[in-house]
């Protein structure tokens, strides 16, 4: 496997990422949408129960929702497709995007653990498995202050420990904010010991 990090001007600019998926962005705005209204629901239903769970089940639990929600949604849609060989899922979009689901911080970097894996997802790297020249993107979710409301759905393409671009999908599926996020540098891979866990542990927080 070549250890090429794929140059950030051949991947998906934010407006070509935006018209590629602008057909699809209300679909993926409720499937998050949808897992949220459950968690609520768990907590009405058993209280007690999702009180007692941390803030790293909450993210799986959600995680695990928006993934069933994905495949159900996007069946049978013509050029999309659901990629799940690295073992967490991703949203392939005429196989210039993979769209992995993730919860985001208030900079809009998902937490991950820096596996092999997980650093060449980030750095744009090839891995078996992922087509080729694919770009990868990340949709996610914030959370507000208190943690309990989604403040903003977000798309962006991870580069490194930075972000190329994001946008926000918001609440209503639109995008309402087209932003380039700001330059930083982009580190080599630096892989730390895997600890044993679970697929969606790892993918969903």
């Amino acid at each position: 496997m070549h250890n090429t990090t794929t140059p950030a001007s051949d991947l998906l600019g934010q407006d070509e990422a935006a018209d590629l998926l602008k057909p699809y962005v209300e679909a993926i705005r409720d499937c998050i949408l949808k897992a949220w209204h459950q968690w609520e629901e768990f907590g009405q239903v058993l209280p007690e129960a999702r009180r007692a769970l941390c803030a790293r089940t909450r993210a799986n639990f959600l995680y695990d929702h928006i993934c069933q929600a994905i495949i159900h949604r996007f069946d049978g849609v013509d050029g999309v497709s659901i990629n799940t060989r690295r073992g967490f899922l991703m949203l392939n979009i005429r196989d210039r995007a993979l769209v992995r689901f993730k919860k985001l911080d208030k900079n809009l970097h998902a937490s991950n653990i820096a596996t092999y894996q997980q650093v060449r997802f980030t750095l744009q790297m090839e891995l078996p498995g992922i087509p080729k020249g694919v770009t990868r993107l990340v949709a996610g979710y914030q959370l507000d202050r208190s943690q309990t409301a989604i403040s903003d759905m977000v798309v962006t393409q991870p580069y490194g420990n930075r972000l190329n671009w994001f946008y926000s999908i918001g609440t209503t599926g639109e995008i309402v904010r087209i932003q380039e996020a700001l330059p930083g540098p982009v580190p080599a891979p630096r892989v730390r010991a895997k600890r044993p866990m679970k697929d969606a542990s790892e993918a969903g927080s």
